[in-house]
């Protein structure tokens, strides 16, 4: 599912990978260190020479799940693409996944980076720190698809930023509608239809010229 490239440190990394792998599938609270050696073939000891917590390797973790998925947004929403073919692409690539996982499994698992913040947001303040980079990561694609747009044009930068705010909790919303039905065709059915209302041209005020 995961599969880490990096070479600097082997045992870390096969740490990471098995922990990103388990908590795409189960909550935090249900992963424990024991069930993380386990999965990465490693003595509990050897984790807590490389991890002072469980939390420490969470946010590893978190931050392994969001290159590996940074690498797919790039390709979509790269500034090489017409701004009227990221969405779609996006889209693509989102049913894609879900129903390769689908496919293998059986399960629709949505977005884990969604469900350790609601889990952990008010517990973990570290966590939700980092669930919060990462979705205000995933915003900025969809405020650089906004400000590529003729129909946005001129439009205020706190407009913008508010409309892709918007259009992300949309794109959670839909892959927790899919997690839910178990079903991926959710996503192939709404998301990109659904995206595509936030980019038709909406009544925004112009910036004042200087």
């Amino acid at each position: 599912m995961f599969k880490c490239k990096r070479k600097e440190s082997p045992t870390k990394d096969q740490l990471v990978q098995a922990a990103a792998g388990l908590l795409m599938r189960q909550s935090y609270g249900a992963v424990s260190v024991d069930d993380i050696a386990v999965a990465a073939g490693v003595k509990k000891g050897t984790f807590y020479h490389h991890f002072c917590s469980k939390t420490d390797l969470a946010l590893a973790a978190y931050d392994f799940m969001w290159t590996m998925g940074r690498q797919k947004m790039d390709a979509c929403f790269s500034p090489t693409v017409a701004p009227e073919k990221r969405l779609p692409l996006y889209a693509e690539n989102c049913f894609n996944w879900q129903m390769e996982i689908f496919e293998k499994e059986g399960k629709v698992y949505g977005c884990p980076l969604a469900t350790a913040g609601s889990e952990m947001g008010a517990q973990d303040e570290r966590i939700r720190e980092k669930i919060k980079e990462i979705f205000d990561g995933h915003c900025a694609y969809f405020e650089s698809v906004l400000r590529d747009l003729p129909a946005f044009d001129g439009a205020p930068r706190a407009a913008i930023a508010s409309r892709a705010r918007e259009m992300f909790s949309y794109s959670m919303g839909v892959l927790y509608q899919a997690k839910v039905a178990n079903d991926p065709q959710v996503i192939k059915r709404d998301l990109l239809e659904g995206l595509n209302r936030f980019i038709s041209p909406q009544p925004f005020g112009r910036e004042k010229s200087a």
